[in-house]
């Protein structure tokens, strides 16, 4: 790989966010505040609305659950277009090739399987009798 061949001659395309743009910045500050609103909201929905008595329906976060979890969804898809620095090599990671498979062989799988969507799942069940709920606690438990 030559890389002191202009961009523009590479053949290869370059990502389209910078990781230190204004966008990228805001974006990251948003997915912060999102993983703290779901660190600090699931436990108390676990722990007091999914064994509360009669409790049938869906939980009253799940329009804000299903958008925390298209969000992160939204920045695994980002994160493929996003330029990365190779520390080991003390340079810029500027291709998509290779910020793709830097993250595919990094945090992807740990990406993927804590953004699974859960809250599309419990969103799009129906309504249930309050006799038979187990379904709906599994998904509220794996969540």
């Amino acid at each position: 790989r030559n890389r002191d061949v202009p961009v523009s001659e590479r053949g290869d395309w370059n990502v389209l966010i910078h990781p230190l743009s204004p966008f990228w910045q805001a974006f990251q500050t948003i997915s912060g505040l999102l993983l703290l609103y779901s660190t600090s909201i699931t436990p108390f929905l676990i722990a007091f609305y999914s064994e509360q008595e009669g409790h049938c329906g869906h939980p009253p976060t799940i329009e804000m659950d299903v958008f925390v979890d298209t969000f992160f969804m939204l920045e695994i898809l980002c994160n493929f277009i996003t330029g990365k620095e190779d520390e080991e090599h003390g340079y810029y990671l500027h291709r998509i090739s290779e910020v793709s498979s830097k993250y595919l062989r990094g945090n992807f799988a740990v990406d993927i399987i804590s953004a699974l969507p859960f809250g599309w799942a419990e969103f799009s069940a129906p309504d249930i009798s309050c006799d038979d709920q187990e379904g709906r606690s599994f998904l509220s438990y794996l969540r």
